[in-house]
């Protein structure tokens, strides 16, 4: 593996950039895998054989990752692993086995609201019609405007808590 130095802003208007190193195969791999971790503008990618400076983040693309995956590809792998790990901490915590079966079948998108100027906003399922265990929103968040990590659905036992909305199989909104 290389290094590079990612430089990059999270407020291009505010003139402050930063930078971190990245450890990949190639300087797409290392922008891509950069995009995943925050909503950053990056401005460059350099190889180096710089050593960090004290408190520098350096991050390594994990060695399952391939050159040729995208930064949506990167997103979902990281997004299903979480989801695995969230159901175990679900479980071992709370003592709550989350309901994963057919959501899927039902469950084409969510119906988020943020209390904000922006009102109801529709998240598509991007699984919706498969038979895959996790519901994944990626495709869905990019379309409505949101951030790649932001937490749209919780699992269908929090849902049902909550009260939250949803649009079902037959375009209805539902309350699970």
């Amino acid at each position: 593996m290389k290094t590079f130095r990612i430089t990059f802003t999270s407020d291009p208007k505010s003139g402050i950039y930063s930078a971190n190193l990245v450890n990949a195969e190639s300087a797409e791999q290392a922008n891509a895998y950069f995009q995943t971790l925050g909503n950053y503008e990056i401005v460059g990618c350099t190889e180096t054989n710089e050593e960090p400076k004290p408190g520098q983040p350096v991050h390594t693309v994990p060695e399952e990752e391939k050159a040729t995956r995208t930064a949506e590809e990167i997103t979902t792998t990281i997004m299903n692993a979480k989801a695995d790990a969230t159901t175990k901490i679900y479980k071992k915590v709370f003592d709550v086995e989350e309901d994963h079966k057919n959501v899927n079948k039902f469950l084409k998108a969510v119906i988020i609201n943020f209390e904000d100027e922006r009102g109801d906003i529709i998240v598509y399922n991007d699984n919706f019609g498969t038979r895959r265990k996790y519901t994944d929103f990626t495709k869905g968040k990019k379309a409505a405007g949101l951030h790649p990590l932001q937490i749209v659905f919780a699992g269908v036992d929090i849902a049902r808590v909550c009260h939250d909305r949803y649009i079902n199989a037959n375009d209805e909104i539902c309350t699970f």
